[in-house]
């Protein structure tokens, strides 16, 4: 495991990515039938806490050049991407909006999560 500014980051990166993961998991077997509601919103309320500690630790983070403050802006991004998926799923989840949109927006976590794997594993790799 590699410490430093980038090691910090890619541990971020990780544990936005695996939330991002477990959050297209629960949407996907709550759009399959096999989770109820409650169950649905508190994996999910899990996961935005998760991507919240892992957003906020990166924003901390001081950096010390600007390929460092480049990464952080990544992670960053990253982190605003799956907040907004996930409160979308949320929403859905709770009657607000078409449960037709569940699978795209499945779809579209698991990605993130793939990406921020890749470049959690990267960071963590560096160096």
């Amino acid at each position: 495991m590699r410490g430093g500014v980038e090691g910090d980051f890619g541990r971020a990166a990780l544990q936005i990515g695996s939330a991002a993961a477990s959050s297209r998991l629960s949407l996907t077997m709550f759009a399959d039938g096999r989770n109820t509601v409650a169950a649905t919103d508190t994996a999910l309320g899990d996961m935005l806490e998760e991507v919240d500690q892992a957003a906020s630790s990166t924003a901390d983070r001081a950096v010390e050049s600007s390929d460092q403050a480049h990464i952080r802006a990544e992670v960053l991004q990253w982190a605003e991407i799956v907040l907004d998926d996930i409160v979308r799923g949320r929403d859905i989840v709770a009657g607000i909006g078409p449960a037709t949109e569940l699978p795209a927006l499945a779809t579209a976590l698991g990605e993130a999560g793939n990406r921020l794997q890749a470049l959690g594993e990267e960071l963590e790799g560096a160096g």
